[in-house]
């Protein structure tokens, strides 16, 4: 679940990128990604596939703005939420993954007001 200041964060893209090494090998795999929901949860599906999951190990998360705005005024319109870098480009967020299921992973960002 991804909050942006204690609030559930709708339609924010998910990346956790593995990294590092297992004993003498380097962690190799694809990148899993995700979009949350309205409540903030994600389920992370290997990019370029339709598998659900993400490699073992450690993981650098990223996480994104997904939502183009949607027209202004409009009922469709998508409140857009500006990620700092500290959470995408320049993440220090983590995560563990291990074998078998995986108990929610819990992001709380702080991002100024616009």
């Amino acid at each position: 679940c991804i909050t942006v200041n204690g609030v559930p964060a709708p339609e924010l893209k998910v990346t956790f990128e593995p990294q590092g090494q297992v004993g003498k090998k380097s962690l190799i795999g694809s990148a899993s990604a995700a979009i949350t929901d309205a409540q903030g949860k994600f389920e992370l599906q290997y990019e370029g596939t339709s598998a659900k999951g993400a490699v073992v190990g450690k993981h650098v998360v990223r996480i994104e703005s997904a939502a183009g705005g949607g027209p202004a005024g409009g009922a469709n319109a998508v409140a857009l939420v500006v990620i700092p870098q500290a959470y995408n480009t320049n993440s220090t967020l983590n995560a563990d993954v291990a074998a078998g299921n995986n108990p929610p992973v819990k992001f709380e960002l702080q991002v100024p007001k616009q």
